[in-house]
């Protein structure tokens, strides 16, 4: 008793249970996505690569993004994916570039991996 609740993918949290989900360590979170841009390990979706293609704008763009750009919101749990999002903004050539991306977590909301997912962009 009294343990926080573990998240369910697919069921999103009630409010009491999302302030349990905080990370521990936000600028560690935010220090994984940093290191992203400065070749850390990070993964591409294919809706990501889809989206690239379609909106004019490639990886290393995005990944300068999450380099020096700046972070608009997050990190946000999800507890579908058991990952922390971030959506972080950034020039481009063609406007600003905005960036989702997420970094994994464990069932609790722990961060437990240091890679990134890059999961779509846009640009403004």
């Amino acid at each position: 008793m009294g343990e926080n609740p573990k998240p369910t993918p697919g069921r999103p949290l009630c409010k009491e249970e999302r302030s349990s989900h905080l990370p521990s360590d936000v600028k560690q979170l935010e220090a994984v996505v940093r290191q992203a841009g400065l070749g850390g390990d990070v993964e591409t979706t294919s809706h990501f690569k889809m989206r690239a293609a379609q909106r004019g704008f490639t990886a290393p763009e995005a990944l300068a993004v999450l380099k020096r750009g700046t972070i608009l919101k997050g990190p946000v749990f999800c507890a579908e994916f058991c990952n922390w999002k971030f959506v972080v903004e950034g020039e481009n050539d063609n406007g600003r570039l905005v960036i989702v991306a997420t970094v994994s977590a464990g069932e609790r909301g722990q961060s437990c991996a240091g890679s990134v997912m890059l999961i779509t962009g846009f640009v403004n």
